[in-house]
């Protein structure tokens, strides 16, 4: 009994002794290193966010040091996750916080370009990080070096749940590597899964805002690299095709019709309870799809946050 307990100890202390090693590692790469640096700062200043940010890990090939050899070196992304708690009903992305974070990845970004002469690409989704690299590639014309970031902010455990498959959940949680905060917040996620406990939020279950908010997220944070020309119009389309079809369900089932375009919807989308509110949204949408490929970036941003803050409301329609 004493032995297998030795053995297991030492088995033990040896993960963690690799954990720190692979850590310090990954923390002298120059990326990694400044976006948690930027962090620090950020959380040291900003209370809301020293408050709600809860963990921060490196999922990937690189938390398990497993790169793939590619045709000019290792071919490894940093997989970066990062963990809130301040998820409600009335604000399920935890909107100050969440902004804080992405301010801190533009900081970031400048870092790296003026001291490292690195220009990350902030990827939110895998359904279009390649589309990302190839225009970047097009973009860099001063042949500085592309980093790929995978940036995953999740306002709550429960949004991770919500927004994730459960195979995808158990990688980014159980799998990662801590780098800041409470190793606990990750391992809580897993035990949620593993618990098959189902998020209550009804702004988060019900689908849409977490492709709204990795759209917003790239948006916000490859101004730097990606063309208006790509970000405009994808992230524009994205509000009005998810808008779009839950606003027509909702008018639908209201008045017992089939709404197929925006004129329809909107002229059958009840007006009480915030409805006017969605119909305002949807008018500056409209009018930023109108541009075509010359959308104002800054005010795209702006509609973007009135989208998420509106979220509740449409959802509360759907019940």
């Amino acid at each position: 009994m004493y032995l297998k307990l030795l053995i297991k100890y030492k088995k033990m202390k040896k993960e963690m002794f690799d954990k720190e090693v692979l850590r310090s590692e990954l923390l002298s790469e120059p990326v990694l290193k400044i976006i948690l640096e930027e962090i620090q700062v950020e959380v040291d200043q900003n209370p809301v966010l020293a408050e709600k940010l809860v963990w921060v890990g490196v999922s990937g090939s690189k938390a398990r040091k497993a790169g793939l050899e590619g045709r000019d070196g290792v071919l490894s992304d940093d997989d970066l996750v990062m963990l809130l708690d301040g998820a409600t009903k009335e604000d399920p992305l935890s909107m100050e916080a969440y902004g804080a974070l992405l301010e801190v990845l533009n900081r970031s970004t400048e870092r790296l370009i003026l001291e490292e002469k690195i220009v990350p690409v902030f990827a939110s989704t895998i359904r279009l990080e390649d589309a990302q690299m190839a225009i970047a590639k097009l973009m860099n014309d001063a042949g500085l070096k592309l980093q790929m970031v995978h940036s995953l902010i999740y306002s709550s455990p429960e949004t991770a749940l919500a927004f994730e498959p459960p195979l995808l959940v158990r990688g980014l949680f159980g799998q990662s590597l801590g780098i800041w905060g409470d190793d606990t917040a990750a391992e809580r996620v897993v035990e949620m899964l593993d618990g098959d406990v189902q998020p209550k939020n009804l702004s988060l279950t019900s689908g849409g805002l977490d492709g709204i908010s990795d759209n917003f997220r790239m948006l916000v944070t490859n101004k730097h690299i990606l063309p208006k020309l790509f970000l405009g119009p994808q992230v524009v389309h994205v509000l009005d095709y998810t808008f779009k079809w839950k606003m027509a369900e909702i008018a639908n089932k209201k008045n017992g019709i089939e709404c197929g375009t925006w004129d329809e919807i909107l002229e059958n989308f009840p007006t009480e309870n915030g409805g006017g509110d969605l119909i305002d949204l949807i008018n500056l949408v409209r009018d930023l799809r109108s541009q075509e490929d010359d959308v104002d970036l800054s005010e795209l941003e702006d509609v973007c946050r009135l989208a998420i803050g509106l979220w509740p409301t449409l959802v509360s329609f759907e019940q």
